[in-house]
């Protein structure tokens, strides 16, 4: 949907889909759900075999009918397009053809579905109307059970009266629902071009990354901007496209993160802005297991919140939207509750009307969950991606795949006595057992850079036959969970099989276990924003530059790369390094090291937090320094903490500090490494335990491989780089402003060498090596005294 304000009016173009399903949809969220097989792209090809069968039989039936309309309701001007299925005249009257596509049993249509297919069809119907100058038009939909092997047709026969006052009626809910008015965007316009940075003073850096941003969305190209920890970047990327979507330039803002820890921060932000007088809807879209309230593993036919959605949503959107300033994750579970409707799907719908998104990267990035209902390519999206380093990996994730004969056991218990299930799934098992013998004596994995297709065509049919077991049986809850996601499962699979290019690497197991990985995620990252709109990439972290410019899709021709130099005095900020081994094989050796240095670096009361490469490592130099040394209170990490656990956590670091040190122990790369705020005493030093690399694997082996072969340097590109990274995050929580003094030791023998200290950021200048524990303890004593 895009809305356009000019001279006082303002108007809006959508889709026949984006309109009905915006409007009429009724029933529950389970009828909309599509777990069949349309979703491998076998409704597309059943709409065109049917199309060029009508075409066969009727010389003049047209397929594909590009079709608009446009009306003044309530103020608004309305323009309305699509594609109808058909169009044939036939006995005196043309008639519109809408073609639906359905893998279940031709009984179970529902009242619901063939409302919601007549609606998008009468919008038809009327476009040709107003065309034509029809009077009266008849409206076929065509519904194909590609299972059953046969076609339905549902006949109808409306004047253009009729169709008209649908249609009225139609756009005046959509308007009510939506909020749409002039009052709304000339609110919009006119509180972005007053809108004055929301702090008295910008801080060094602010200044250029704020007229970057700016002239990157203004120009139409993508920005890459390394910009240190603490001098605030979330407020100086929002700032200007906030200003650029109140000048037409987007039509609204996605703000992603990783993690949802670092959502606030955005929040915040946007808040700001709306009470210094910017009328913006905004919303944070939360994961939908944070957001379900019924707590029954997203069981959409067993859900109160899921049945009947559609007929509750109406009231909870407009009361939702009626809310000023900014919709927090709690705001939707309160309405959600109130109006007792799924709040994770509330909050989707409600976010087709709001400005300014803030979501995880998934929410744009990973082709699985991504928000189809904003493909629209006439819109313009301003895409602000935070932590920009994690989307790598996270895209490589996203895109990679894998199978495995366990994958199948409990299904196969299910559909034990189904027997052409049975005989599609030995066909997996005799694909996987072909992987097996490929192994190469005393060999537990191999490489290809092919795609393993018989074993893809095997599970593409095996999907195909569960897809339409499931639709014929009446099973139990428990049973249809484990078939529908294993269904789902495969059909990932068989999609990262579809997109296999140059980019993807097979790993295979040694039981046939297969994985399709994505070695290369450049080129995905860089058509998802071009396809969005405008990309602005920020981190503290984005180093080395070549690397995170070209993993991170930037094109040399067209986009930018800025790197803006810490402000904060360095003498601040002293860096330590110091000389003990934390390679795998070593760390058995050197826990008691570990903690002598730890308790080196306490020559203040204050807190601390010291960063492992591993759980196990950090259990073992926490128990050996609880058991030799009492002067320090400890806290450590553990693998499950909820939130709730990692509040109180970090809690900890931010009450009053007490007579005692505190320390707190951690894992490079966890919760606590990064988009953490400690300002001032609430964090004196960090100690950082090894360079972070990720473990070896047949993955990462692929791609050192790969990038060797573009003469590049593939060692650092797949285990590096990506270390290193983790480092300067954690790194990151030591200085947050320009009053802040804390200290930075990197322990760990390799931290002296070139490869690593060409890397280090400028903020790394006042840096020293120590050769022993003593050594450590003098700097840091001087440094604080």
């Amino acid at each position: 949907m895009k809305l356009t304000f000019n001279d006082n009016k303002v108007s809006a173009s959508l889709s026949v889909r984006e309109l009905v399903g915006f409007v009429c949809r009724s029933g529950s969220l389970s009828e909309s759900r599509s777990m069949n097989s349309e979703a491998m792209g076998e409704g597309r090809a059943l709409h065109r075999a049917l199309q060029q069968k009508m075409m066969g039989e009727m010389n003049n039936y047209a397929a594909e009918v590009r079709m608009s309309i446009s009306r003044l309701v309530l103020g608004v001007g309305i323009t309305l397009s699509g594609i109808a299925d058909g169009v044939f005249f036939k006995d005196g009257l043309f008639t519109v053809d809408e073609i639906k596509s359905v893998f279940g049993p031709s009984d179970a249509q529902s009242r619901a579905e063939l409302e919601r297919h007549l609606a998008q069809a009468k919008c038809y119907a009327l476009m040709l109307c107003e065309s034509r100058r029809l009077e009266k038009i008849n409206v076929r939909i065509c519904y194909v059970f590609p299972n059953e092997r046969k076609t339905d047709f549902r006949e109808f026969c409306f004047t253009r009266a009729e169709l008209s006052e649908f249609y009225h009626r139609l756009l005046c809910e959509f308007i009510d629902i939506a909020g749409i008015s002039a009052q709304r965007i000339v609110s919009r316009r006119t509180g972005a071009e007053q809108l004055r940075f929301p702090f008295k003073s910008l801080r060094k850096g602010q200044k250029e990354l704020i007229s970057e941003t700016y002239a990157a969305i203004k120009s139409g190209h993508n920005l890459y901007a390394s910009a240190p920890t603490g001098i605030g970047k979330t407020v100086s990327v929002i700032y200007p496209a906030v200003k650029a979507l109140g000048k037409g330039r987007a039509d609204k803002i996605f703000y992603l993160t990783p993690k949802g820890s670092i959502q606030r921060n955005a929040e915040e932000a946007i808040m700001l802005m709306q009470r210094d007088g910017v009328y913006l809807k905004s919303i944070t879209v939360s994961a939908k297991k944070k957001m379900c309230i019924d707590k029954s593993d997203c069981d959409c036919d067993n859900c109160p919140f899921a049945e009947g959605y559609y007929d509750r949503v109406s009231g909870a959107k407009k009361e939702l939207l009626a809310k000023k300033g900014h919709i927090t994750s709690e705001d939707v579970l309160e309405v959600g509750r109130r109006h007792k409707v799924c709040p994770f799907e509330l909050s989707l719908d409600a976010s087709l009307v709001c400005d300014f998104i803030v979501c995880d990267y998934n929410y744009v990035f990973d082709p699985k969950v991504s928000l189809k209902r904003f493909s629209d390519k006439s819109e313009k999206y301003i895409v602000l991606v935070d932590e920009a380093h994690n989307l790598i990996e996270r895209v490589r994730e996203s895109y990679s795949a894998s199978v495995a004969p366990e994958d199948f056991t409990a299904g196969a218990a299910v559909f034990a006595n189904n027997r052409r299930l049975k005989d599609k799934l030995e066909e997996i098992y005799s694909a996987f057992g072909r992987k097996k013998k490929e192994l190469s004596e005393g060999d537990c994995q191999y490489i290809s850079f092919s795609p393993p297709e018989d074993l893809t065509l095997a599970v593409s049919d095996f999907a195909r036959e569960l897809s339409s077991f499931i639709e014929r049986s009446e099973l139990m809850p428990e049973p249809q969970k484990i078939l529908t996601d294993l269904f789902f499962h495969c059909r990932d699979f068989v999609m990262a099989y579809e997109r296999y290019d140059s980019s993807f690497s097979t790993v295979f197991g040694p039981n046939g276990e297969t994985r399709i990985y994505l070695v290369d995620p450049s080129g995905w990252i860089s058509d998802t924003v071009n396809r969005w709109g405008v990309g602005i990439f920020f981190s503290a972290t984005l180093l080395p530059q070549e690397y995170c410019f070209r993993m991170l899709g930037g094109d040399q021709a067209r986009d930018i790369f800025i790197d803006i130099p810490s402000p904060f005095d360095s003498a601040n900020f002293p860096v330590i390094a110091r000389n003990i081994s934390t390679k795998f094989n070593r760390r058995g050796d050197t826990v008691r090291e570990i903690s002598d240095l730890v308790h080196s670096t306490l020559q203040k009361t204050g807190n601390y937090m010291v960063f492992f490469p591993s759980y196990e490592y950090m259990k073992s130099v926490f128990d050996d320094y609880s058991r030799r040394y009492k002067d320090a209170e400890l806290l450590a990490q553990h693998g499950e903490m909820s939130a709730d656990e990692r509040r109180k956590f970090l809690g900890r670091f931010t009450s009053e500090t007490g007579k005692t040190s505190l320390i707190g122990f951690a894992v490079l790369g966890g919760a606590f490494s990064e988009g953490i705020d400690l300002v001032g005493d609430a964090l004196s030093g960090v100690i950082i335990v090894g360079v972070g690399l990720p473990p070896p694997s047949a993955e990462r082996e692929s791609v050192s491989y790969r990038f060797s072969e573009l003469e590049l340097d593939g060692r650092a590109i797949a285990y590096v780089y990506p270390g290193f990274n983790k480092v300067l995050q954690a790194a990151g929580r030591v200085i947050r402003s320009e009053s802040d003094r804390g200290f930075l030791v990197l322990c760990d023998e390799r931290f002296t060498d070139p490869e690593y200290m060409e890397l280090y950021p400028s903020s790394f200048e006042n840096f020293t090596e120590a050769e022993t524990d003593n050594e450590v303890a003098s700097i840091l004593y001087d440094f604080w005294h």
